[in-house]
């Protein structure tokens, strides 16, 4: 009996050990760097504004040397819209239209130097998939969050048609001729309807 009482409490040792272990891991698989993108309302009116809130957060312990932000907008012809803008919310291209207002400076990450890395979802010039990229030593961004709220004044677009809309976001990241592209998992849907 004595036998079974040890056998018994190595089993159960051992499933606490593994809980333990689990525990502690889990939280490590989380992406380091998110993005996200949602839309205010999800049926607007041809020559009205959508709005658009868009972000992406590094966690704490990660720097992510970030180059340029991207929004896209499709519909089931292809590109509708495609706007870069920098880290500051200054248009660099195809921003049309569009109104971007950085939100919340204080939550932002700091700009400095040192080693640079971030696991998250994204596009790393092959594939999509979810992973720690290493950039390297350098200048990035670290933990924070950074926050734009973006309106796209419909009344001034040519060619739109009633229909789906599909809205998504991506960080590129860049520095020692290492490249990742952090992309929104899922994005965001839209209708247009008729004025």
């Amino acid at each position: 009996a004595k036998m079974m009482d040890k056998r018994g409490k190595s089993k159960i040792s051992v499933i606490l050990t593994i809980l333990v272990v689990a525990v502690y891991l889990i939280p490590n698989f989380a992406n380091a760097v998110e993005v996200k993108i949602s839309v205010e309302k999800d049926k607007v009116k041809i020559g009205k504004k959508v709005e658009f809130d868009v972000e992406f957060k590094v966690q704490d312990g990660e720097r992510v040397p970030f180059q340029n932000l991207t929004l896209h907008i499709k519909n089931g012809s292809g590109d509708v819209k495609t706007c870069t803008f920098n880290v500051n919310g200054t248009k660099i291209s195809g921003c049309d239209n569009l109104k971007i207002k950085l939100k919340d400076k204080r939550k932002r990450g700091d700009f400095g130097y040192g080693y640079n890395f971030g696991n998250g979802f994204g596009f790393d010039g092959i594939t999509n998939l979810t992973t720690n990229t290493s950039f390297g030593v350098g200048n990035g961004f670290d933990k924070g969050k950074f926050k734009y709220e973006i309106e796209w004044n419909t009344k001034n677009e040519v060619g739109l048609g009633v229909g789906e809309y599909h809205a998504s976001f991506d960080a590129v990241a860049d520095l020692n001729g290492i490249f990742f592209n952090y992309l929104t998992e899922e994005g965001a849907d839209f209708k247009l309807r008729k004025k």
